[in-house]
């Protein structure tokens, strides 16, 4: 345990050094038939180091896919967020943001699927903790420009990624430190550019992978799903789509800080390196 332990807390480090060397990015708003609102020449932000989301309670739904009723370790879980707004753009240095906020603003949508795991708190006398091991889902960002006449417009799906893993630290106090990490899979052309200005949509035609990083803390992971079945017909369209079998289903809401998305050099290769820790501590449990 002493060594899966110090392996976590290596896998932790290089995860924060990941988030410090973050790629900036900028967008460029013209598409949207945003002007020059700022006075400078352009329709450009400035270099943005990352995203950060308000807080928000996602609904989990679990499904009891395993054959033994109730929720336990290895029934599948589905992760649904709608319209949480991106409540700052985080500069590299002074931020030209072109008005965000004012008259244009982001949102993220998610759907992220995976498996159930409960693992006891790490002090002790407190109650066990329902998490998601998400391994797979869409995550899309949304623009919405709002007129000088005050009219609103939404451009759906401008930056499309897929979660590629999840890693969640050790639960404590039932609250754990999570880190997903996501590709591009699509992305609207003349919109987001890396720091050498070459557009995302190009990078893509050329076979490149564009990576992100989301970290966030979540808390009340003791809210126990088995406590809230719900009817399937109730569902979000997006989990009946994933429950074809017609699984009974629980939900519950835990609660997220704050969302920092950041693109990133590679984070394909700590997600694998989590998932073999989690698989480690798996056989030492065995071996036990």
């Amino acid at each position: 345990m002493k060594k899966f332990k110090t392996l976590a807390a290596t896998l932790l480090l290089t995860m924060g050094a990941t988030a410090a060397s973050a790629n900036p990015f900028f967008i460029d708003l013209a598409n949207f038939g945003i002007t020059d609102i700022d006075g400078d020449g352009d329709t450009t932000t400035d270099l943005i180091q990352n995203f950060i989301t308000s807080a928000v309670s996602p609904t989990s739904t679990y499904l009891d896919s395993n054959g033994v009723a109730g929720i336990q370790t290895g029934d599948a879980v589905v992760d649904t967020v709608e319209d949480l707004q991106i409540s700052a753009l985080q500069p590299l240095l002074f931020l030209d943001s072109e008005a965000f906020g004012a008259t244009w603003q982001l949102d993220v949508d998610w759907t992220l699927s995976g498996s159930a795991i409960v693992l006891p708190d790490a002090l002790p006398g407190n109650d066990p903790n329902y998490i998601g091991a998400l391994t797979s889902g869409t995550i899309t960002i949304d623009l919405t420009r709002t007129a000088l006449g005050g009219g609103v417009q939404v451009f759906d799906d401008i930056l499309t990624l897929n979660l590629t893993g999840s890693f969640g630290t050790l639960p404590t106090g039932n609250e754990q430190a999570v880190s997903l990490f996501a590709e591009v899979s699509a992305v609207q052309t003349g919109v987001f550019f890396d720091q050498s200005g070459n557009d995302f949509a190009d990078l893509l035609a050329d076979g490149q992978s564009i990576q992100f990083l989301g970290q966030t803390n979540l808390t009340n992971l003791d809210v126990d799903p088995n406590l809230n079945p719900v009817a399937l017909n109730t569902l979000p369209q997006e989990v009946q789509d994933l429950n074809p079998n017609n699984f009974d289903a629980f939900q519950r809401n835990a609660a997220f800080g704050s969302v920092d998305i950041s693109k990133v050099p590679e984070p394909s290769g700590l997600a694998i390196m989590g998932l073999a820790l989690l698989g480690m501590a798996g056989v030492r449990r065995r071996n036990r």
